[in-house]
């Protein structure tokens, strides 16, 4: 069962946080590619949009008319979604047209995924050693300079490293897959109720601002996610065994449960449990 720690029991380093640098930095660089891809798209879906509306409003009175003239009887199909006999429709056009783009920006973010999470975890890693170091050297009243540690790439070291490598180039490659999920539904609604382009530039930056969120907490969550893993796994390469949380109270909004466990000592080799997770 963990307890409250007493500073009199051991010797207490300064405590490791995230570097607000890193998280700056991964942020731009993700927004860097959201960014060239929704200026890409909203220059292409517009035009294309614009190009296809008069079709799609004379392909809908077309319709209604060839409807008009179906038997009342046969008419039971549309209901099931069988246009039988009616020409391609503006919606398939823009459907298929849409999955290019798509498939253009995949490509895109797969090629940059790796460079960018590889080098997200690199300065994670620099970071993260050297918080751990200066926490050990004001634990023991020394300089930095004067510990002597050599850190090297260390098996554990190693597997945190790829795993926090694979995971950030899975996220990353999920941004346009995600987005353009949400792209393709928003255009077939503009399709069936014939949006005009005002309409349509209001719900693209209102998806922009989505993505914009989801790039803010990837860098934020990921950072902390990285920082914890790796700076654990310094601190047990050099024998250090057991750790106090400590609560920052940084942002807006926590955990309860976090609050509840600042000052509580606990077991590096086990981690901390919190039942909000």
């Amino acid at each position: 069962m963990s307890r409250t720690f007493d500073v009199r029991e051991a010797r207490v380093g300064r405590p490791i946080r995230p570097n607000a640098g890193i998280q700056a930095a991964y942020r731009r660089k993700l927004m860097a590619l959201i960014d060239d891809m929704y200026a890409s798209l909203h220059w292409w879906l517009l035009a294309e949009y614009k190009r296809q509306l008069p079709r799609i409003r004379e392909y809908d009175r077309a319709q209604d008319a060839r409807w008009a003239a179906v038997p009342r009887p046969l008419r039971i199909l549309r209901g099931l979604g069988r246009a039988v006999g009616f020409d391609a429709s503006p919606a398939v056009d823009m459907r298929r047209a849409l999955r290019r783009r798509y498939r253009q920006w995949q490509r895109t973010f797969d090629d940059r995924a790796g460079n960018l999470a590889s080098w997200f975890v690199e300065q994670s890693l620099k970071a993260a050693t050297a918080s751990v170091t200066s926490s050990v050297a004001k634990a023991v009243g020394a300089k930095t300079s004067a510990l002597g540690v050599e850190w090297q790439m260390t098996r554990a070291t190693n597997n945190a490293v790829q795993s926090i490598v694979a995971e950030n180039v899975a996220l990353i490659k999920s941004i346009p897959t995600h987005d353009f999920l949400e792209l393709e539904g928003l255009f077939m609604r503009a399709v069936r109720t014939g949006y005009d382009a005002g309409r349509l530039t209001e719900e693209l930056e209102r998806r922009y601002g989505i993505t914009t969120d989801r790039a803010r907490f990837i860098s934020r969550d990921q950072l902390a996610k990285a920082t914890e893993s790796l700076s654990r796994v310094r601190m047990q390469e050099i024998g250090i065994e057991e750790a106090v949380w400590v609560h920052t109270a940084v942002g807006k909004t926590y955990r309860g449960t976090h609050v509840r466990m600042n000052g509580r000592r606990f077991r590096l080799d086990k981690g901390l449990y919190d039942s909000a997770v």
